[in-house]
Protein backbone atom coordinates (compact mmCIF):
# COMPACT_ATOMS: atom_id res chain seq x y z
CA UNK A 1 0.00 0.00 0.00
CA UNK A 2 0.97 3.37 -1.10
CA UNK A 3 1.40 6.58 1.20
CA UNK A 4 -1.63 7.54 -0.67
CA UNK A 5 -3.31 4.73 0.05
CA UNK A 6 -2.94 4.66 3.61
CA UNK A 7 -3.63 8.21 4.17
CA UNK A 8 -7.17 7.42 2.82
CA UNK A 9 -7.00 4.31 5.13
CA UNK A 10 -6.32 7.10 7.92
CA UNK A 11 -8.85 8.83 7.34
CA UNK A 12 -11.64 6.21 6.93
CA UNK A 13 -10.28 4.72 9.90
CA UNK A 14 -10.65 8.06 11.83
CA UNK A 15 -14.70 7.57 10.96
CA UNK A 16 -14.55 4.26 11.89
CA UNK A 17 -13.10 4.86 15.21
CA UNK A 18 -15.50 7.47 15.99
CA UNK A 19 -18.17 5.29 15.10
CA UNK A 20 -17.19 2.43 17.39
CA UNK A 21 -15.50 4.27 20.51
CA UNK A 22 -18.50 3.21 22.58
CA UNK A 23 -18.40 -0.33 21.46
CA UNK A 24 -14.28 -0.81 21.84
CA UNK A 25 -14.05 -0.03 25.57
CA UNK A 26 -15.98 -1.29 28.28
CA UNK A 27 -19.01 0.72 30.16
CA UNK A 28 -18.99 2.14 33.37
CA UNK A 29 -19.25 -1.64 34.70
CA UNK A 30 -16.09 -2.76 33.33
CA UNK A 31 -13.56 -4.41 35.65
CA UNK A 32 -11.84 -1.51 37.61
CA UNK A 33 -8.65 -3.81 37.29
CA UNK A 34 -8.93 -3.61 33.48
CA UNK A 35 -8.94 0.03 33.58
CA UNK A 36 -6.08 0.51 36.24
CA UNK A 37 -4.31 -1.94 34.67
CA UNK A 38 -4.63 -0.08 30.90
CA UNK A 39 -4.09 2.93 32.69
CA UNK A 40 -7.60 4.06 31.69
CA UNK A 41 -7.16 6.56 34.90
CA UNK A 42 -10.34 9.18 33.84
CA UNK A 43 -12.91 6.19 33.11
CA UNK A 44 -11.04 4.56 36.82
CA UNK A 45 -11.94 7.54 38.83
CA UNK A 46 -15.73 7.78 36.92
CA UNK A 47 -16.77 3.90 37.81
CA UNK A 48 -14.59 4.28 41.40
CA UNK A 49 -16.38 7.31 42.65
CA UNK A 50 -19.59 5.45 41.86
CA UNK A 51 -19.18 3.01 43.84
CA UNK A 52 -16.95 4.83 46.91
CA UNK A 53 -20.10 5.87 48.96
CA UNK A 54 -21.29 2.15 49.07
CA UNK A 55 -19.42 -0.92 49.44
CA UNK A 56 -16.66 -2.40 46.82
CA UNK A 57 -17.50 -6.23 45.92
CA UNK A 58 -14.07 -7.14 47.06
CA UNK A 59 -11.01 -6.30 48.11
CA UNK A 60 -9.18 -6.64 44.68
CA UNK A 61 -11.72 -3.94 42.77
CA UNK A 62 -10.75 -1.63 46.02
CA UNK A 63 -7.41 -1.67 46.22
CA UNK A 64 -7.92 -0.68 42.25
CA UNK A 65 -9.37 2.50 42.76
CA UNK A 66 -6.66 3.07 45.79
CA UNK A 67 -4.50 2.88 42.67
CA UNK A 68 -6.14 4.94 40.22
CA UNK A 69 -7.42 7.73 42.65
CA UNK A 70 -3.29 7.70 43.76
CA UNK A 71 -1.83 8.19 40.54
CA UNK A 72 -4.74 10.69 39.76
CA UNK A 73 -3.11 12.67 42.56
CA UNK A 74 -6.10 11.88 44.47
CA UNK A 75 -4.84 11.64 47.82
CA UNK A 76 -8.40 12.51 49.45
CA UNK A 77 -10.43 9.59 47.07
CA UNK A 78 -7.98 7.60 48.54
CA UNK A 79 -7.52 7.64 51.75
CA UNK A 80 -11.54 7.17 52.23
CA UNK A 81 -10.65 3.74 50.44
CA UNK A 82 -7.78 3.30 52.53
CA UNK A 83 -9.53 3.63 55.57
CA UNK A 84 -12.40 0.85 54.27
CA UNK A 85 -9.21 -1.76 53.96
CA UNK A 86 -7.65 -0.77 57.24
CA UNK A 87 -7.87 -4.17 58.26
CA UNK A 88 -5.76 -5.37 55.47
CA UNK A 89 -3.17 -2.99 57.06
CA UNK A 90 -0.69 -5.72 57.11
CA UNK A 91 -1.10 -6.87 53.21
CA UNK A 92 1.63 -6.02 50.66
CA UNK A 93 -1.03 -4.06 48.37
CA UNK A 94 -1.87 -1.34 51.70
CA UNK A 95 2.17 -0.95 52.21
CA UNK A 96 2.58 -0.07 48.43
CA UNK A 97 -0.51 2.07 48.13
CA UNK A 98 0.79 3.78 51.82
CA UNK A 99 4.50 3.58 50.34
CA UNK A 100 2.80 5.85 47.16
CA UNK A 101 0.82 7.96 49.02
CA UNK A 102 3.78 9.58 50.50
CA UNK A 103 5.62 10.05 47.06
CA UNK A 104 2.30 11.70 45.62
CA UNK A 105 2.73 14.14 48.91
CA UNK A 106 6.38 14.95 47.86
CA UNK A 107 7.64 13.23 50.76
CA UNK A 108 10.13 11.21 48.80
CA UNK A 109 12.44 10.05 51.39
CA UNK A 110 9.41 8.27 53.65
CA UNK A 111 8.29 7.19 50.79
CA UNK A 112 11.56 5.51 49.64
CA UNK A 113 12.52 4.09 52.77
CA UNK A 114 9.11 2.15 53.10
CA UNK A 115 9.73 0.51 49.65
CA UNK A 116 12.98 -0.32 50.26
CA UNK A 117 11.95 -2.17 53.41
CA UNK A 118 8.97 -4.36 51.16
CA UNK A 119 11.59 -4.92 48.75
CA UNK A 120 13.75 -6.22 51.36
CA UNK A 121 11.15 -8.09 52.80
CA UNK A 122 9.64 -9.84 49.45
CA UNK A 123 13.06 -9.84 47.50
CA UNK A 124 12.64 -12.36 44.79
CA UNK A 125 9.27 -11.93 44.42
CA UNK A 126 6.86 -9.96 42.42
CA UNK A 127 6.56 -8.14 45.31
CA UNK A 128 9.61 -6.86 45.38
CA UNK A 129 9.73 -6.16 41.42
CA UNK A 130 6.97 -4.13 42.21
CA UNK A 131 8.39 -2.12 44.90
CA UNK A 132 11.66 -1.49 43.08
CA UNK A 133 9.45 -0.14 40.19
CA UNK A 134 7.95 2.06 42.48
CA UNK A 135 10.62 3.09 44.38
CA UNK A 136 12.26 4.10 40.57
CA UNK A 137 9.27 5.91 40.11
CA UNK A 138 9.45 8.22 42.89
CA UNK A 139 13.17 8.71 42.52
CA UNK A 140 11.94 9.87 38.86
CA UNK A 141 9.65 12.32 40.83
CA UNK A 142 12.22 13.53 43.08
CA UNK A 143 14.82 13.82 40.66
CA UNK A 144 14.48 13.50 37.53
CA UNK A 145 14.36 10.42 34.70
CA UNK A 146 18.21 9.91 34.65
CA UNK A 147 17.95 9.58 38.56
CA UNK A 148 15.71 6.60 38.04
CA UNK A 149 17.36 5.27 34.77
CA UNK A 150 19.33 2.71 36.33
CA UNK A 151 16.89 1.05 38.72
CA UNK A 152 14.33 0.64 34.96
CA UNK A 153 17.09 -0.43 33.04
CA UNK A 154 17.74 -3.35 36.16
CA UNK A 155 14.03 -4.37 35.90
CA UNK A 156 13.65 -4.88 32.71
CA UNK A 157 14.54 -8.51 32.60
CA UNK A 158 12.29 -9.14 35.13
CA UNK A 159 9.17 -7.17 34.13
CA UNK A 160 9.94 -6.95 30.20
CA UNK A 161 6.50 -6.44 29.36
CA UNK A 162 5.27 -3.97 32.23
CA UNK A 163 3.77 -0.83 30.75
CA UNK A 164 4.67 1.39 33.04
CA UNK A 165 8.41 0.45 32.98
CA UNK A 166 8.47 0.35 29.07
CA UNK A 167 6.81 3.72 29.49
CA UNK A 168 9.78 4.63 31.16
CA UNK A 169 12.42 3.11 29.43
CA UNK A 170 11.02 4.76 26.35
CA UNK A 171 11.13 8.08 27.44
CA UNK A 172 14.48 7.75 28.88
CA UNK A 173 16.22 6.30 25.26
CA UNK A 174 14.22 9.12 24.05
CA UNK A 175 15.95 11.99 25.80
CA UNK A 176 18.76 10.69 24.55
CA UNK A 177 18.14 10.99 21.42
CA UNK A 178 17.52 6.99 20.71
CA UNK A 179 14.72 6.89 18.75
CA UNK A 180 14.87 3.40 17.52
CA UNK A 181 15.18 1.87 21.01
CA UNK A 182 12.24 4.49 22.08
CA UNK A 183 10.39 2.99 19.49
CA UNK A 184 10.76 -0.66 20.75
CA UNK A 185 9.63 0.55 24.06
CA UNK A 186 6.75 2.99 23.59
CA UNK A 187 5.24 0.05 20.98
CA UNK A 188 4.55 -2.21 24.12
CA UNK A 189 3.16 0.88 25.81
CA UNK A 190 0.59 1.39 23.08
CA UNK A 191 -0.17 -2.26 22.60
CA UNK A 192 -0.75 -2.67 26.44
CA UNK A 193 -2.21 0.88 27.09
CA UNK A 194 -5.25 1.52 24.65
CA UNK A 195 -6.23 5.08 25.31
CA UNK A 196 -2.55 6.52 26.05
CA UNK A 197 -1.83 9.71 23.88
CA UNK A 198 1.40 10.35 25.05
CA UNK A 199 2.60 6.66 23.82
CA UNK A 200 0.87 7.15 20.49
CA UNK A 201 2.50 10.93 19.68
CA UNK A 202 5.52 10.34 20.48
CA UNK A 203 5.95 7.45 18.21
CA UNK A 204 4.20 9.02 15.64
CA UNK A 205 6.85 12.18 15.98
CA UNK A 206 9.58 9.23 15.82
CA UNK A 207 8.18 8.14 12.31
CA UNK A 208 7.53 11.87 11.17
CA UNK A 209 11.23 13.00 11.84
CA UNK A 210 12.00 9.95 8.76
CA UNK A 211 10.08 11.83 6.12
CA UNK A 212 7.81 10.54 3.98
CA UNK A 213 9.29 7.07 4.79
CA UNK A 214 7.48 7.32 8.52
CA UNK A 215 4.50 9.29 7.64
CA UNK A 216 2.39 5.84 6.97
CA UNK A 217 2.76 5.05 10.48
CA UNK A 218 2.58 8.19 12.04
CA UNK A 219 -0.89 8.43 10.32
CA UNK A 220 -1.64 5.40 12.16
CA UNK A 221 -0.74 6.65 15.52
CA UNK A 222 -2.08 9.84 15.17
CA UNK A 223 -5.32 8.92 13.89
CA UNK A 224 -5.67 6.64 17.00
CA UNK A 225 -4.68 10.14 19.27
CA UNK A 226 -7.31 11.79 17.09
CA UNK A 227 -10.26 9.35 18.49
CA UNK A 228 -8.95 9.69 22.36
CA UNK A 229 -8.70 13.82 22.06
CA UNK A 230 -10.35 15.72 19.19
CA UNK A 231 -9.29 18.95 20.19
CA UNK A 232 -5.65 18.12 21.06
CA UNK A 233 -3.39 21.11 19.11
CA UNK A 234 -0.55 19.18 18.80
CA UNK A 235 -1.97 15.98 17.38
CA UNK A 236 -3.98 18.10 15.28
CA UNK A 237 -0.93 19.92 14.15
CA UNK A 238 1.01 17.09 13.44
CA UNK A 239 -2.03 15.09 11.22
CA UNK A 240 -1.65 18.20 9.16
CA UNK A 241 2.04 17.45 8.82
CA UNK A 242 1.12 13.96 7.65
CA UNK A 243 -0.87 14.98 4.76
CA UNK A 244 2.09 18.24 3.64
CA UNK A 245 4.50 15.14 3.46
CA UNK A 246 1.97 13.27 1.47
CA UNK A 247 1.67 16.98 -0.73
CA UNK A 248 -1.74 17.41 0.13
CA UNK A 249 -1.47 21.09 1.15
CA UNK A 250 -5.29 21.28 1.38
CA UNK A 251 -5.92 18.60 3.52
CA UNK A 252 -3.01 19.91 5.86
CA UNK A 253 -4.92 23.03 5.93
CA UNK A 254 -8.00 21.39 7.30
CA UNK A 255 -6.39 19.88 10.59
CA UNK A 256 -3.56 23.24 10.93
CA UNK A 257 -6.65 25.54 10.98
CA UNK A 258 -8.57 23.39 13.50
CA UNK A 259 -5.37 23.65 15.70
CA UNK A 260 -5.12 27.52 15.09
CA UNK A 261 -8.13 27.47 16.56
CA UNK A 262 -7.40 25.64 19.80
CA UNK A 263 -4.02 27.64 20.11
CA UNK A 264 -4.31 30.91 18.31
CA UNK A 265 -0.97 32.05 19.31
CA UNK A 266 0.95 29.44 17.59
CA UNK A 267 3.31 31.55 15.71
CA UNK A 268 4.35 27.99 13.81
CA UNK A 269 0.88 27.28 13.07
CA UNK A 270 0.05 30.41 11.48
CA UNK A 271 3.49 30.42 9.52
CA UNK A 272 2.12 26.88 8.60
CA UNK A 273 -1.16 28.17 7.35
CA UNK A 274 0.06 31.21 5.58
CA UNK A 275 2.72 28.93 3.38
CA UNK A 276 0.47 26.15 2.56
CA UNK A 277 -3.05 28.24 1.96
CA UNK A 278 -1.02 30.07 -0.51
CA UNK A 279 0.58 27.07 -2.13
CA UNK A 280 -3.38 25.92 -2.60
CA UNK A 281 -4.60 29.54 -4.01
CA UNK A 282 -1.53 28.88 -6.40
CA UNK A 283 -2.10 25.41 -7.66
CA UNK A 284 -5.60 26.42 -8.20
CA UNK A 285 -4.58 29.59 -9.96
CA UNK A 286 -2.21 27.36 -12.10
CA UNK A 287 -4.89 24.59 -12.85
CA UNK A 288 -7.58 27.64 -13.81
CA UNK A 289 -9.87 26.35 -11.42
CA UNK A 290 -10.83 30.05 -10.10
CA UNK A 291 -13.93 30.12 -8.46
CA UNK A 292 -12.02 27.07 -6.13
CA UNK A 293 -9.67 29.91 -5.67
CA UNK A 294 -12.19 32.68 -5.26
CA UNK A 295 -14.08 30.44 -2.47
CA UNK A 296 -11.35 29.27 -0.30
CA UNK A 297 -10.03 33.51 -0.55
CA UNK A 298 -13.16 34.44 0.65
CA UNK A 299 -13.44 31.69 3.46
CA UNK A 300 -10.71 34.31 4.40
CA UNK A 301 -9.68 31.75 7.29
CA UNK A 302 -7.34 33.76 9.93
CA UNK A 303 -8.40 36.74 8.36
CA UNK A 304 -5.81 36.33 5.52
CA UNK A 305 -7.15 38.54 3.24
CA UNK A 306 -5.77 41.81 5.09
CA UNK A 307 -2.40 40.39 4.16
CA UNK A 308 -0.79 41.92 1.06
CA UNK A 309 0.11 38.76 -0.33
CA UNK A 310 -3.84 37.22 -0.26
CA UNK A 311 -5.22 40.70 -1.58
CA UNK A 312 -2.90 40.07 -4.87
CA UNK A 313 -3.74 36.16 -5.10
CA UNK A 314 -7.17 37.41 -5.08
CA UNK A 315 -7.07 40.15 -7.00
CA UNK A 316 -5.43 37.49 -9.98
CA UNK A 317 -8.16 35.42 -9.38
CA UNK A 318 -10.96 38.59 -10.23
CA UNK A 319 -8.94 39.59 -13.37
CA UNK A 320 -8.60 35.69 -14.67
CA UNK A 321 -12.71 35.61 -13.61
CA UNK A 322 -13.22 38.81 -16.17
CA UNK A 323 -14.13 40.61 -12.99
CA UNK A 324 -11.35 44.20 -14.28
CA UNK A 325 -13.11 46.38 -12.32
CA UNK A 326 -12.74 44.87 -9.26
CA UNK A 327 -9.24 42.97 -10.02
CA UNK A 328 -8.27 46.62 -10.65
CA UNK A 329 -9.25 47.80 -7.59
CA UNK A 330 -7.88 45.13 -5.89
CA UNK A 331 -4.49 45.74 -7.67
CA UNK A 332 -4.80 49.52 -6.70
CA UNK A 333 -5.03 48.42 -2.40
CA UNK A 334 -2.20 46.23 -3.02
CA UNK A 335 0.32 48.64 -4.89
CA UNK A 336 -1.44 51.65 -1.83
CA UNK A 337 0.50 48.78 0.50
CA UNK A 338 3.54 47.89 -1.17
CA UNK A 339 4.53 50.17 -4.21
CA UNK A 340 6.97 48.61 -5.40
CA UNK A 341 4.84 44.81 -5.88
CA UNK A 342 5.95 44.27 -9.60
CA UNK A 343 3.49 41.57 -10.18
CA UNK A 344 0.35 43.75 -8.91
CA UNK A 345 1.73 46.48 -11.83
CA UNK A 346 1.59 43.96 -14.59
CA UNK A 347 -1.52 42.25 -13.66
CA UNK A 348 -3.52 45.54 -13.50
CA UNK A 349 -1.54 46.35 -16.83
CA UNK A 350 -2.97 43.09 -17.95
CA UNK A 351 -6.56 44.40 -16.88
CA UNK A 352 -6.41 47.61 -18.31
CA UNK A 353 -5.26 46.28 -21.97
CA UNK A 354 -8.32 43.85 -21.85
CA UNK A 355 -10.56 47.14 -21.30
CA UNK A 356 -8.38 48.20 -24.30
CA UNK A 357 -7.65 51.03 -22.27
CA UNK A 358 -3.89 51.21 -24.16
CA UNK A 359 -2.48 54.65 -22.70
CA UNK A 360 -2.91 53.48 -18.89
CA UNK A 361 -1.65 49.29 -19.53
CA UNK A 362 1.03 50.90 -21.35
CA UNK A 363 2.13 53.20 -17.84
CA UNK A 364 1.81 50.41 -15.91
CA UNK A 365 3.44 47.99 -18.04
CA UNK A 366 6.73 50.36 -18.32
CA UNK A 367 6.79 50.38 -14.06
CA UNK A 368 6.70 46.55 -14.63
CA UNK A 369 9.41 47.15 -16.11
CA UNK A 370 11.80 49.74 -14.65
CA UNK A 371 11.05 47.11 -11.60
CA UNK A 372 11.77 43.87 -12.76
CA UNK A 373 14.09 44.41 -16.35
CA UNK A 374 14.34 41.11 -16.47
CA UNK A 375 11.57 39.34 -16.99
CA UNK A 376 10.80 39.07 -20.50
CA UNK A 377 6.63 38.76 -19.95
CA UNK A 378 6.84 42.45 -19.40
CA UNK A 379 8.35 43.51 -22.55
CA UNK A 380 5.84 40.74 -24.09
CA UNK A 381 2.72 42.31 -22.31
CA UNK A 382 4.13 46.06 -23.38
CA UNK A 383 4.08 44.35 -27.13
CA UNK A 384 0.60 43.90 -26.78
CA UNK A 385 -0.63 47.14 -25.84
CA UNK A 386 1.76 48.84 -28.80
CA UNK A 387 0.03 46.31 -30.63
CA UNK A 388 -3.50 47.97 -29.72
CA UNK A 389 -1.77 50.74 -30.58
CA UNK A 390 -1.05 50.30 -34.11
CA UNK A 391 2.42 51.22 -32.63
CA UNK A 392 4.34 48.36 -35.01
CA UNK A 393 7.49 49.37 -34.76
CA UNK A 394 7.26 49.84 -30.95
CA UNK A 395 5.53 46.04 -30.74
CA UNK A 396 8.51 44.75 -32.67
CA UNK A 397 10.98 46.44 -30.97
CA UNK A 398 9.63 44.77 -27.29
CA UNK A 399 8.53 41.57 -28.64
CA UNK A 400 12.18 40.70 -29.87
CA UNK A 401 13.88 42.36 -26.22
CA UNK A 402 11.30 39.48 -24.77
CA UNK A 403 12.68 36.36 -26.39
CA UNK A 404 15.97 37.16 -25.07
CA UNK A 405 14.28 37.08 -21.78
CA UNK A 406 12.07 34.59 -21.93
CA UNK A 407 12.39 31.17 -20.34
CA UNK A 408 9.02 29.34 -20.89
CA UNK A 409 9.07 27.70 -24.35
CA UNK A 410 5.67 28.47 -25.24
CA UNK A 411 6.16 31.75 -24.69
CA UNK A 412 8.98 31.71 -26.78
CA UNK A 413 7.19 30.02 -29.35
CA UNK A 414 4.58 32.72 -29.05
CA UNK A 415 7.05 35.97 -29.30
CA UNK A 416 8.86 34.27 -32.28
CA UNK A 417 5.25 33.92 -33.78
CA UNK A 418 4.68 37.89 -33.08
CA UNK A 419 7.90 39.03 -34.34
CA UNK A 420 8.02 36.93 -37.64
CA UNK A 421 4.61 38.46 -38.30
CA UNK A 422 5.31 42.00 -37.23
CA UNK A 423 8.83 42.04 -39.85
CA UNK A 424 6.66 41.03 -42.55
CA UNK A 425 4.26 43.64 -41.65
CA UNK A 426 6.38 46.18 -41.44
CA UNK A 427 7.91 45.23 -44.72
CA UNK A 428 4.90 45.27 -47.46
CA UNK A 429 4.33 48.66 -49.05
CA UNK A 430 1.95 50.96 -46.97
CA UNK A 431 -0.46 50.45 -50.19
CA UNK A 432 -0.48 46.90 -50.03
CA UNK A 433 -3.68 45.36 -49.79
CA UNK A 434 -4.51 43.01 -46.55
CA UNK A 435 -4.84 39.87 -45.48
CA UNK A 436 -5.01 37.28 -42.97
CA UNK A 437 -1.69 37.08 -42.34
CA UNK A 438 -0.85 40.72 -41.86
CA UNK A 439 -3.78 41.20 -38.83
CA UNK A 440 -1.40 38.64 -37.01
Amino acid sequence: MDLEENLITVRLLISILLLNAVSAYPSSLADISTLLNENRLDEGKEVCLSRISGKFLDKKQAFACVWIFLRSDDIGNADRILEQLKTHSTSDEYKLAIAYKYAVRKNFDEAERLLREIRAEKKGTPVANRAELLRAEVMEKKGGIETAAFIYKQLVNEIPNDPRLNWALGRWHLSRGETERAMEYMEKVAAHWPTHVASRFNLALILLAKGKEGAKSAGKYLSECYRLNKKDPEVLEQLGNVFELSDKPQEAIKYWQLALELNPKSATLRKKMDENYGAVIDRLIDQKKFREAQMKLEANPGGILSQSVYQLKYAIVLRNMGSFSRAVQKFEEVIKQNPDEVVAYRELGICYLNQQKWDVAKLNFAKAISLEPGNGMNYAWLAFVLEGKREWDGALEMWEKSLTLLKDPKEMERAEAKVKSLKRKLRKPKNAPKSEESED
